[in-house]
């Protein structure tokens, strides 16, 4: 599962850096070549302005990632401060964060940000950030979670009696202990991201200056004729979402040694 994932992972990030200097830069343009069928020119085929899918394809690919890096990136820093100072201060700072972070879980995220957005405007960078301001709540949970259990420890103890001030045994001691079961969930939030942008796009509430999949897919409903304008950016989509789901998992359950050990034990009898 890890090894498949991050394979996958990893394909993907490679046509996203190394895809614009393989593929012709005037493939984004728009030509008279339109909706052509796969061939040996256009592998990908083109689409209705007669923009090569392949070149488009990569351009989507570069769109997805980066939204799904930087809006969890985002995210992880918001999630990992709140869970951070509600876990290590504890009392009325501790309730008034989870409460916060609650109410902010029961609201739809799909619906606000769809709501955010027709706004604030359809650029790219306040989609990303409406995406990473809606992921930092379990992240938030989670590190609360961790700090909680950690903050008694006998290491910790070590450091406050040596008189280490509060940011540095959060930052220096503490959070180092925390990360690896954070990250877990922060990989999977990536998936949630760059699924987020596609609906958004999908919509018509994406940047429309970025050929992202979502959008190629939007264009696809009025073509349905030409099935490589859908096949071939949802199928970008799934596997994408689909290695980075599994390389989330994979890492969670080797942080988790028992996890896997409890799986593939026989009940006994």
């Amino acid at each position: 599962m890890l090894s498949f994932g991050a394979t996958v992972v990893a394909a993907f990030l490679a046509v996203a850096l190394f895809g614009p200097f393989l593929t012709d830069p005037s493939g984004r343009e728009i030509s008279r070549h339109r909706l052509v069928p796969p061939g040996w020119a256009h592998p990908f085929g083109t689409d209705h302005l007669g923009r090569d899918g392949l070149a488009m394809f990569v351009e989507g690919a570069r769109v997805s990632i980066l939204v799904g890096v930087v809006a969890t990136v985002f995210s992880f820093m918001v999630g990992v401060v709140m869970g951070a100072v509600a876990g290590y201060v504890g009392g009325w700072v501790d309730h008034v964060v989870m409460r916060f972070t609650e109410i902010a879980m029961v609201i739809p995220r799909f619906f606000l940000a769809v709501i955010v957005v027709s706004f604030l405007g359809r650029s790219l960078l306040w989609v990303i950030l409406v995406i990473g301001g809606l992921g930092w709540m379990v992240i938030a949970q989670i590190t609360r979670v961790q700090f909680l259990s950690l903050r008694t420890r006998e290491f910790v103890e070590a450091s406050r009696a040596h008189g280490a001030r509060t940011s540095r045994i959060i930052v220096r001691t503490i959070l180092p202990n925390a990360l690896p079961t954070v990250m877990t969930y922060t990989a999977l939030q990536v998936a949630v991201a760059m699924l987020l942008e596609a609906y958004l796009s999908f919509l018509g509430m994406g940047d429309p200056g970025f050929g992202s999949w979502g959008l190629q897919l939007r264009f696809a409903q009025d073509h349905l004729a030409s099935w490589w304008m859908a096949v071939f950016p949802g199928l970008g989509l799934l596997l994408v979402v689909l290695g980075t789901n599994l390389l989330g998992e994979g890492l969670n359950e080797l942080s988790d040694p028992m996890r896997t050990a409890r799986r593939f034990t026989l009940p006994p009898g």
